[in-house]
């Protein structure tokens, strides 16, 4: 997922919102002078590849009462089942 088009102009960093989150003004793809950062090249290699349409994850009545009593113990288990599921999962766990 893509953040934001372009990192914002220097001249209003001091305004609302950017004045207490410097961090905010340079998500961009592009620079606020209109070149491409890195990211730019990165996505276009990956333009027009096949994508992998997920699996949709089938929770059980089991899983949704049992969630809060052991969540890791399910959350492990049903990514290894989607991971299986899926081609270009990697499981991690």
């Amino acid at each position: 997922m893509v953040w934001c088009y372009a990192d914002y102009d220097r001249a209003i960093w001091y305004e609302p919102p950017l004045d207490r989150a410097p961090h905010e003004r340079h998500f961009g793809l592009w620079r606020a002078d209109g070149t491409p950062k890195p990211g730019v090249a990165a996505l276009r290699e990956w333009s027009g590849r096949d994508r992998v349409i997920s699996p949709p994850l089938n929770w059980s009545e089991t899983d949704r009462k049992g969630f809060h009593e052991a969540r890791r113990e399910t959350l492990v288990r049903l990514y290894r089942s989607y991971s299986a599921a899926t081609p270009l999962a990697r499981p991690v766990l």
